[in-house]
């Protein structure tokens, strides 16, 4: 609507001088209008983008950038008239769209992006390019609510916060419950971050013995502080990392127990008032706790004490977890092979890490919302494997695997809870079936199998 118009459509005076305020309002703020809502697909000849209609709108204009906080440009040199565009240039780049009226534009819309699409709202992808500001506010509002055990520890929340290769040097947060915090780089030293902290406050006391249910993997840890403090128990395994500085697994305070494997630590590295701790083909300077029980097998270094410990030099048989990883503008997922007889890390010391690229697009990518033990099996059954997005898949009948080499990956502590009292999955007697990251819940009733796997 024209000045003209709006000001001849409204009663004389004060209606008139009402106009006269919210023109000169929409010249300063642009035209008023809701902001177009971004479809988005894949398609032979590019990145195909949809929007809403806005009624009025005499054009829109599109606009790109690398990362979802970055900064965006314009592929519209002027209004376009209609409610699409293909991108040819990119693939997973991020988009927003406005709506422009009588020479002026209306917001910008939400972000939009093929990984938004593609992975939903429970896992956030970052990228060095990304404005810092947004970076560490968006992740304090997710560690906000799943940091406090008081509100968390039972929460049916799920979310992975995974970062694209580069440089968060910045960058220091707390990991929360259900929780995965993981770099998307092909090796721990291409994503370097400053530190991820767990802390004990909420229980009080520096009590870490019900921090459960979160994992840190996949990353270089600064620790420009000094001291990476990352008070944990149970359930919260650590892996694939490069640490730099000393690490203390306890806050100072009582802990009970903890995982690390496949990592290389550059300093001291352990936990006095740890009951309990299990090390699995470390590269580490020295390791020196625990009161009750050190397990250490494949490790070098200096582990300490002398008692209540057992080592073992080589591991015997490992096959490591399969990972998600970003090169070239694409997903893949990579499945290591497996390991005899070796100590130390299967991706340090200038090692070449052996195993099998597999595209994102032999996956499904599940979501709990949607899907459930008929979608899901349907999948296996077409020979697919399963990447499960965070969330809680409630299945009334078991996860069939029947096909060989199949892969189900979890991120975000992705969980199946059976309904019905049967398993979660079943294995038939195949090779090679990779199941990691995910959690199995028992659902309502007695579950006397949460899974199973060939022969009993």
């Amino acid at each position: 609507m024209s000045f003209k118009q709006l000001l001849f459509s409204t009663k004389p005076l004060f209606g008139r001088l009402a106009a006269v305020m919210v023109f000169f309002i929409l010249q300063m703020n642009g035209y008023a209008s809701n902001p177009p809502t971004i479809g988005i697909k894949a398609v032979p000849a590019g990145t195909e983008l949809s929007w809403t209609n806005i009624e009025e709108a005499e054009g829109y204009s599109v606009y790109r950038a690398e990362s979802r906080f970055g900064k965006y440009d314009s592929l519209t040199p002027s209004p376009i008239r209609v409610t699409s565009f293909v991108d040819r240039d990119h693939r997973y780049a991020y988009y927003k769209v406005s709506a422009w009226n009588n020479g002026m534009e209306g917001n910008l819309s939400a972000p939009q992006s093929l990984d938004m699409d593609l992975f939903g709202p429970n896992i956030l992808i970052f990228s060095p390019d990304d404005s810092r500001e947004e970076v560490q506010k968006v992740i304090d509002q997710v560690t906000k609510e799943l940091a406090d055990g008081r509100k968390s520890q039972f929460t049916s929340k799920r979310q992975a916060i995974l970062f694209k290769p580069g440089n968060y040097d910045w960058l220091h947060f707390e990991n929360g419950f259900y929780m995965q915090v993981a770099g998307l780089g092909f090796s721990p030293a291409e994503t370097v971050i400053d530190r991820v902290s767990v802390d004990t406050d909420w229980l009080g006391g520096r009590n870490a013995t019900c921090n459960f249910w979160r994992t840190l993997e996949n990353l270089t840890i600064l620790n420009k502080s000094g001291s990476f403090n990352y008070g944990i128990s149970q359930a919260a395994p650590l892996r694939r990392l490069l640490i730099h500085g000393t690490v203390k697994l306890d806050m100072g305070g009582w802990a009970s127990g903890g995982y690390l494997a496949n990592s290389v630590v550059s300093d001291t590295i352990g936990s006095i008032p740890q009951q309990q701790f299990f090390l699995r083909n470390n590269e580490m300077n020295y390791f020196r706790g625990v009161n009750w029980n050190l397990v250490a097998v494949g490790c070098t270094g200096t582990i300490e004490p002398k008692t209540n410990r057992s080592l073992i030099d080589q591991t015997p048989v490992v096959y490591e977890k399969p990972f998600l990883y970003f090169k070239n503008g694409a997903f893949f997922v990579f499945v290591p092979a497996r390991r005899n007889g070796e100590n130390g890390t299967s991706w340090g010391s200038g090692k070449i890490e052996k195993g099998n690229s597999i595209s994102l697009d032999r996956f499904y990518v599940a979501h709990a919302d949607i899907d459930n033990e008929t979608t899901l099996n349907r999948q296996l059954q077409l020979g697919k494997h399963i990447l499960f997005t965070p969330g809680i898949y409630k299945v009334a009948e078991p996860l069939t695997v029947t096909k060989p080499n199949t892969i189900l990956l979890g991120l975000g502590l992705a969980t199946i809870q059976p309904t019905t009292g049967k398993s979660g999955m079943l294995v038939d007697e195949v090779e090679g079936v990779r199941i990691a990251g995910l959690i199995f819940d028992a659902g309502p009733g007695e579950n006397e199998q949460s899974s199973t796997g060939g022969s009993p």
